[in-house]
């Protein structure tokens, strides 16, 4: 697939941005799409704890699948891995990934199949969860020999005829056998031979140079020279003979040329990558990052954008100050460079900027108020649309994004020339961002005002495009062409896009057909003592019988009652003078019990406490008895109290730096950080995990701290078992995963690490772990340690105590050794292994040691023999010689005395003039 077909739609200089074209993949969905997007569930918000993902994407079978992230964010328990075709069963690419990356890290990542299927499996095992992971995949073709980050657009720089591989992402070469070198060339990586008609060969401990095939070096210079004759040469450059019978020439070119095939006497120049010798090599210059190759040595000479030997390296323009400090910033990217805004500047172009602030009077046009920094000048962005006086004006924003966690920028637009027309619609970062837009915006007039207002971040900001056209009153839709089905004397106006009905008071329905009943809807649509009458339209309040309204529009007592009651009521009494009747009656918010006035019961509100409160009962403080107002208890809001605070989110929640926030219904409790040893005390404090533990129970458990979860990296846990006298100890692993050669568990027979070392185990329970581990004594010391923050699951396992005699073995030391217990000084008590006392050995210690062979001769001191015992040995001094008791030494008689066994005749054993018997 070509680029041009925007498949890296992605704006991957700013490494946030991700809207690759194609489908989304759900989790365990299949696609044969040539792009598209693969996201854990819920991103960006956390994954479920627990939770099995797959994919798998085939395409075309002439292409292969290539795979970015732009966000990898999982828990070290967690893992994506990558199989290279349609399922587990086929070879993992790159091993796996997990744990938290920056985003500029695992940008870098790549995976890349070798066929035309890719199988991907998320596993989330139950630890606190992360956002997750988003990344994008394409399909495109891989011919080989070729490589490249996005795209096989590299020639692999290996010698063909002596490779095995060239990585297809990174062009690294895998050399056949007896070859090496970074290019697997015959001779060492830069050596280059100065005469044009040499070539290099390998030699033991260098490099050498000689002639080619039937051309001769001259003595004199040292160059190689042409050896046909002026009649016989038909070489563009260099001719050897390399036959003479029958008579046979061959045509050579110099260094970064090649024989044309059309003749093979013409040289051509190297074309591409191709440098040195008859064009064999190949430059290791990224070709789209290079303006040309050196083709004799092959170096790189990079476009302006690009450094290193092989053009692979950036270059940072803004180390120049090429753009305007005082109004931008300058970002660097991968072969280019942006100026990006301050706040309170729009972009111009690329590399510049203008003060915000633009009035628009063509009849379309489009709005782009692109990226900005927060800071520098404290005024927003605004941007006035004024048309013909009889139009309308329609903004419809093809991209928004300014959102940024905790700090969202937005943008209000006004029905006017200022912000103090009315407010058409606010429009958040936070409810508008990752590809959601805010449809269709319409003035009832000719001039619209937009304002932007970044966060206090940054904000990537909007594009907007805009048209004007005349709309008749009464009709709506996109053109303006459908009649509103409002009835127009009940209706305020018809919203002009969407036809809503926009009643005025008095009137509701979809159509303004029908009568509000304030009586129901108002609860307080009247005054105390008063009763509310429904009317079409409209409604009246009407006192209570023996009051009338004054001049304030209360209902108070009338002249034909009096206030003074024989009745004693607790709100107010009327006396009606002409029938002598009398009537309690009580305020908004109690209800009448006999003559007295009381609150209202919980859940009811109003007059005479006939209406029931909305309130959610259980995150509810209190319902105002005479509002219905739900005071919301704290966690909770919304005019029910039904919707909970996120205090993560708001960030007014108090956690200790070694924990996380998480939120819950109505509250929020920290998650301590058990990957660095913290676990919690309660919902809102941690302390440090306990890893040291004295054990004396008989039997019991041992299993690595947060098992089965990973276990935090700089662990260093202790237990120390004590058996009763006669007894040992016994573990046995149920499960065991270290990060091998890193992290260990280590067992001593004692009580501290002084003692003698039973075992140190790391890696695998089915390759490094024995069946039983089990102390001599009565005590055993474990050590668990860890050195790196490459987690695993760790272990767990039950010890268990028990008699042991001694020559006994076996998994319940029921087996007898076989050992001879007099030469041998213990029995291995798990195998039966017999550990032999020094001068003895074999399987059973019954055989002795002759510690007189061999290099084991040289025991014994100079002038002495070695003479084998049972089970040990001893070294006789030479005749003339006597063991010295001190140093062990055998030191020579002096004075030509001789032993009582000396003969008469002697010689002189050494020049110092011992005298020894003559033999």
């Amino acid at each position: 697939m070509d680029r041009s077909h925007g498949v890296l739609c992605a704006l991957w200089i700013l490494g946030i941005v991700s809207c690759c074209l194609g489908q989304t993949l759900k989790c365990g969905e299949f696609s044969t799409s040539q792009a598209g997007t693969i996201m854990s569930p819920n991103f960006p918000s956390n994954y479920p704890d627990t939770v099995t993902c797959n994919w798998t994407i085939t395409v075309a079978s002439n292409q292969v699948i290539t795979l970015r992230f732009h966000r990898f964010q999982v828990d070290l328990s967690d893992r994506v891995t990558f199989y290279d075709g349609n399922s587990t069963s086929r070879p993992v690419l790159n091993g796996y990934l997990s744990g938290y990356w920056e985003d500029a890290r695992v940008s870098n990542v790549r995976i890349r199949t070798t066929g035309p299927s890719l199988h991907i499996v998320f596993t989330a095992s139950g630890a606190p969860s992360g956002i997750g992971f988003s990344a994008s995949y394409w399909a495109h073709e891989c011919h080989p020999n070729t490589y490249g980050m996005d795209y096989c657009v590299n020639t692999c720089s290996c010698n063909q005829n002596n490779t095995l591989l060239c990585n297809n992402t990174s062009g690294e070469c895998t050399c056949k056998s007896g070859w090496e070198t970074a290019t697997c060339d015959p001779c060492t990586f830069g050596y280059q031979c100065q005469d044009p008609f040499s070539d290099c060969f390998k030699k033991v401990g260098s490099n050498a140079c000689e002639c080619r095939q039937g051309l001769a070096i001259n003595q004199s210079t040292g160059q190689c020279v042409t050896t046909c004759t002026p009649q016989q040469n038909q070489c563009s450059h260099a001719c050897g003979v390399i036959s003479t019978n029958p008579y046979k020439q061959q045509c050579y070119c110099p260094h970064g040329m090649k024989l044309d095939t059309a003749n093979n006497r013409t040289c051509v120049e190297c074309t591409g990558l191709s440098y040195g010798e008859d064009c064999k090599h190949q430059a290791t210059c990224i070709r789209e990052r290079t303006q040309m190759v050196n083709k004799i040595n092959g170096s790189c000479t990079c476009y302006k954008n690009w450094t290193s030997t092989d053009c692979s390296k950036d270059f940072n323009e803004c180390s120049l100050d090429v753009c305007n400090s005082t109004i931008s910033s300058c970002f660097n990217y991968e072969g280019g460079y942006l100026c990006y805004c301050f706040y309170g500047y729009e972009r111009v172009d690329e590399y510049s900027c203008r003060e915000c602030g633009r009035i628009f009077t063509n009849s379309t046009g489009t709005i782009t108020s692109n990226f900005y920094f927060p800071g520098k000048t404290p005024e927003v962005c605004w941007w006035t649309i004024i048309v013909a006086a009889d139009n309308v004006i329609d903004l419809d924003f093809t991209y928004f994004y300014l959102y940024y966690t905790g700090s969202n920028g937005y943008v209000n637009v006004y029905d006017g020339a200022n912000i103090s027309a009315p407010l058409l619609r606010h429009i958040d970062g936070f409810n508008y961002h990752g590809g959601r837009l805010p449809g269709l915006i319409r003035s009832s007039g000719s001039t619209i005002h937009i304002v932007q207002y970044t966060g206090g971040f940054y904000s990537n900001g909007f594009k907007v495009y805009y048209t004007s056209h005349k709309c008749k009153e009464d009709f709506h839709g996109t053109n303006c062409s459908t009649p509103c089905k409002c009835l127009k004397n009940n209706t305020q106006y018809c919203d002009s896009i969407t036809g809503e009905c926009v009643c005025k008071p008095h009137w509701t329905s979809s159509d303004c057909t029908v009568d509000k009943n304030e009586c129901l809807v108002n609860p307080l649509a009247c005054t105390n003592y008063s009763e509310c009458r429904n009317l079409q339209p409209g409604y009246e309040c009407n006192c209570y019988l023996g009051l009338v309204k004054n001049t304030q529009g209360q209902c108070v007592v009338s002249n034909e009652s009096s206030p003074s009651c024989l009745r004693s009521c607790s709100g107010l009494c009327v006396h009606m003078k002409t029938s002598g009747q009398e009537q309690c009656y009580c305020p908004i918010g109690k209800e009448l019990v006999g003559d007295a006035c009381i609150n209202c019961h919980a859940g009811t509100f109003g007059p005479n406490c006939s209406f029931q409160c909305s309130c959610s009962k259980n995150n509810t403080v209190l319902c105002d008895p005479v509002t219905g107002h739900c005071e919301c208890k704290p966690g909770w809001t919304s005019a029910t109290c039904s919707q909970d605070i996120d205090e993560c989110y708001f960030d007014s929640y108090k956690c200790p730096q070694e924990s996380r926030c998480s939120n819950k219904p109505g509250d929020y409790e920290c998650i301590c950080n058990r990957y660095d040893g913290f676990e919690n005390v309660d919902a809102r404090n941690c302390t440090k995990m306990e890893c040291h533990n004295t054990m004396t129970s008989p039997s019991g458990n041992l299993s690595s701290p947060n098992y089965p979860g990973t276990y935090y990296h700089g662990t260093n846990c202790t237990w120390r078992i004590t058996a009763e006298q006669g007894n040992v100890i016994s573990v046995r692993f149920d499960d065991f995963s270290t990060y091998q050669n890193y992290d260990y568990i280590t067992f001593y027979n004692g009580d501290s690490v002084n003692d003698q070392i039973i075992g140190r185990y790391s890696g695998d329970i089915n390759r490094t772990v024995p069946q039983i581990v089990r102390s001599v004594g009565n005590s055993m010391f474990i050590t668990f340690t860890t050195q790196t923050g490459q987690t695993r699951q760790g272990f767990n396992a039950k010890y268990y105590t028990h008699p042991c005699p001694d020559f006994m073995y076996g998994l319940t030391c029921t087996e007898t050794c076989r050992c001879n217990k007099t030469n041998t000084e213990y029995c291995e008590n798990i195998k039966g292994e017999c550990l032999c006392k020094l001068g003895w050995k074999g399987y059973t210690c019954i055989d002795d040691v002759s510690e007189c062979l061999g290099i084991n001769n040289f025991l014994c001191p100079p002038d002495s023999d070695c003479r084998n015992i049972d089970g040990n040995y001893t070294c006789i001094c030479h005749q003339g010689f006597l063991k010295n008791t001190s140093s062990n030494l055998c030191d020579l008689y002096r004075n030509n005395q001789l032993p009582v066994s000396c003969v008469k005749k002697c010689y002189c054993a050494r020049k110092q003039g011992a005298l020894v018997p003559r033999r």
